[in-house]
């Protein structure tokens, strides 16, 4: 299911001209991303089956893989989300910057540094975490403690520019907001003015 709507998502954006936008292009990296989330997680499945028994250094290349993949995944999801909200949080807060300067050919190249990283998460533990000493238990469920600490840290800082962004729009929500309450409440009590008004000199 997620391979399939991964691929539509990505056909629909790619061959539909008017929803290239910048938005829908980050989306379609994202769907990009599960649909190799989906492709490694068919893979653990074959190579977890009985009758799959390679040999051990393969067999350790390729726990490093997925290891290294499932993590790189988790990373270029932070990461995607982190760039979806700053590009909102730009577009509603500060609109002419946006479109002066928020064009496609940035937001492709913000796209390739993120899976330029991501690709480095996902191939640094093939050749650093590839010896059997880190293979006497699962990497998945007990991984290097540099490298969870690197991708926890990358969590925290894409948790805190989220969090800021998504405050910062509720704030300008919830003033817009405030301010059409006012302006409406104006708008009543000058109509109830003029009525009234209007009442007394009839009278």
């Amino acid at each position: 299911m997620i391979l399939i709507k991964s691929i539509f998502i990505i056909v629909f954006t790619t061959r539909t001209e008017e929803r290239q936008k910048n938005t829908n292009i980050v989306f379609a990296s994202i769907a990009i991303n599960d649909l190799v989330k989906g492709v490694v997680l068919l893979y653990y499945q074959v190579a977890t089956i009985p009758f799959y028994k390679p040999n051990a250094l393969w067999n350790n290349t390729s726990d490093s893989f997925l290891f290294g993949a499932c993590y790189g995944n988790v990373i270029l999801s932070f990461l995607h989300l982190a760039v979806l909200t700053l590009d909102r949080y730009v577009y509603i807060l500060h609109q002419f910057f946006y479109m002066k300067h928020v064009t496609k050919r940035r937001i492709y190249l913000v796209l390739l540094c993120i899976w330029i990283i991501g690709l480095i998460y996902i191939v640094i533990p093939i050749f650093v975490y590839a010896d059997e000493k880190y293979h006497e238990r699962c990497m998945i469920l007990h991984p290097p403690v540099e490298y969870f600490c690197l991708s926890s840290c990358v969590y925290v800082f894409m948790l805190i520019v989220v969090f800021i962004c998504c405050l910062n729009i509720a704030c300008l929500a919830f003033k817009r907001r405030k301010a059409a309450n006012n302006r409406r409440r104006t708008a009543t009590d000058i109509l109830d003015s003029t009525i009234f008004r209007s009442n007394r000199s009839s009278a």
